[in-house]
């Protein structure tokens, strides 16, 4: 593949290169991804802060608003720990270490962003009563949050807001 690219490449400049046929094309044509209208996510974090128990409201609510707002994977948020969260530093942002491809990062907060993340931190605050936990996105046992929980309740926003995804594409 990276011979082709390159022969690609010199065949602007040399119109004679051959190219070879490529060996590994693409079996199924891959469905578009899902993208979320602003709309949308105002709709699926106003469900979500309507949850009867305060603190999971403010949790998933918060969750939601950050994904949409930085563009960081789910694993990177619910793996993101008191100290990653660098809401104080100029310019505020989060530490992501680890990710997916083995690297770390910093993503730069917007200030809305953090407005919204120091008000968790406050209902957070609440919840635990003064015990401390590591993990940033946390339960009121003081524990990290699971994925398939999460994913469930966010297909049951779905649901519930009535977001569903056009014909040939994955589901949001």
């Amino acid at each position: 593949l990276a011979i082709r690219a390159f022969l690609l490449q010199v065949r602007t400049f040399e119109e004679q290169t051959g190219i070879p046929q490529s060996q590994f094309r693409r079996r199924y044509k891959r469905r578009a991804s899902y993208i979320f209208s602003d709309r949308e996510i105002q709709k699926l974090m106003e469900a979500a802060a309507k949850n009867r128990l305060r603190f999971r409201a403010a949790t998933v609510s918060t969750l939601i608003g950050l994904l949409a707002s930085t563009g960081i994977r789910i694993g990177e948020a619910l793996r993101l720990t008191m100290a990653d969260v660098r809401l104080d530093a100029k310019p505020a942002h989060l530490y992501i270490h680890e990710t997916k491809f083995g690297k770390s990062r910093n993503v730069v907060l917007h200030t809305s962003t953090v407005e919204h993340l120091r008000h968790y931190m406050s209902e957070r605050a609440t919840a635990l009563r003064g015990r401390s936990a590591e993990p940033f996105f946390t339960n009121t046992i003081c524990r990290p949050l699971i994925y398939n929980p999460l994913r469930y309740t966010f297909r049951q926003l779905l649901k519930q807001v009535g977001i569903a995804p056009p014909a040939n594409q994955h589901r949001p």
